[in-house]
C-alpha cells in the first residue's frame, strides 16, 4: 500500500502544486484587494457601524474564496480515480497482495492529504493576512468545513465513480449542485422572502448572531457534530467502493 500511495503521490506532484497554487488565487486576491484599499477605506468611512459593515462584508468575501478553494483541488481529487480506469490495471491490481483493498484505500488516503494540503495553504494565507495587517478575519472554522464538505462530497461520489465510472460519478455531483442551486431559485421566486427584503435588516440580524455567544456555541457543537459524522461515512464509502470496484470494471472504455 505504501508503494502505491508513493506511486500516486509522485506521478501527480506537480499537478498537486499547481491546483495548491491556483486554489490560492482567491484568497490572495482579497488579502491584496483590503491590503491596497486599507487607508482608502478609512478615510472614506464615516461612523463605526459604517465600518464594522464594511469588515463583515469583507470577511464573508474572505471565508467564501477560502471555500471556493476547496472546490477547485477537487477536480484533483476525481482525477486520481480518472488515471486508473482501465481494465487491464482493474484486473492486475485486483491479483495483487495489496488488492483493492489497498487500491482504493490509497485513493481516498491521497484526495485526504489534498485536502489536508489545501488546509495548510489556506491557514498560512491567513496567517500571511495577520502578519501584513490585511481586513480579513479568521476563517479557521470556514477552512475546517471546507475541508470536512469536501471529504463528504468525495464520500458520495468515489462509490458512483469506481461503479459506473468517473464520468457518471462526476454527472451525480453536478446534479446534486444543480439541484440545491434550483432548490434555493425556486424558494426566492415562491417562497417566504420577506426577511430579505430589507438587506440593511438583514445583515444587521446575521452578524448579531455572529456575535451572540449562546447561539455561536450552539452553532459550533452542530458543526462539530456534523463534521465527526463525516469520518464514519467517509470509511462506509470507502467500504462500498472496495465492494463495488470490479463491478464497474466494464464500464471501463479501455
Amino acid at each position: 500500500m505504501t508503494g502505491l500511495l508513493y506511486k500516486e503521490l509522485k506521478l501527480n506532484a506537480r499537478k498537486i502544486v499547481l491546483y495548491t497554487l491556483s486554489s490560492m488565487v482567491y484568497p490572495m486576491v482579497i488579502i491584496i484587494f483590503t491590503k491596497l484599499a486599507a487607508s482608502t477605506l478609512k478615510d472614506s468611512i464615516e461612523d463605526e457601524v459604517q465600518a464594522q459593515l464594511v469588515n463583515n462584508m469583507i470577511g464573508l468575501v474572505w471565508m467564501c474564496f477560502c471555500i471556493i478553494s476547496f472546490f477547485i483541488t477537487s477536480v484533483l481529487h476525481n482525477s486520481f480515480i480518472t488515471q486508473d480506469e482501465r481494465k487491464k490495471w482493474a484486473y492486475y491490481i485486483s491479483s495483487t497482495p495489496t488488492g483493492i483493498k489497498g487500491f482504493v484505500g490509497v485513493k481516498y488516503l491521497a484526495s485526504v492529504i489534498v485536502g489536508m494540503i489545501t488546509v495548510t495553504a489556506l491557514m498560512i494565507m491567513q496567517n500571511l493576512a495577520n502578519s501584513i495587517g490585511s481586513l480579513v478575519p479568521d476563517a479557521t472554522i470556514a477552512i475546517v468545513l471546507g475541508f470536512y464538505g469536501q471529504m463528504f462530497m468525495s464520500a458520495i461520489e468515489f462509490p458512483l465513480m469506481f461503479r459506473f465510472s468517473s464520468k457518471i460519478g462526476s454527472l451525480v455531483k453536478t446534479v446534486i449542485v444543480v439541484t440545491a442551486a434550483l432548490i434555493g431559485i425556486i424558494y426566492f421566486l415562491f417562497g417566504d422572502t420577506s426577511m430579505f427584503a430589507d438587506l440593511e435588516t438583514f445583515w444587521d440580524r446575521i452578524f448579531s448572531l455572529a456575535k451572540d455567544p449562546d447561539f455561536m456555541k450552539k452553532l459550533i457543537f452542530r458543526i462539530s457534530a456534523g463534521m465527526a459524522a463525516v469520518i464514519p461515512i467517509y470509511y462506509l464509502s470507502y467500504r462500498l467502493s472496495v465492494k463495488w470496484y470490479l463491478k464497474g470494471v466494464e464500464n471501463y472504455a479501455k
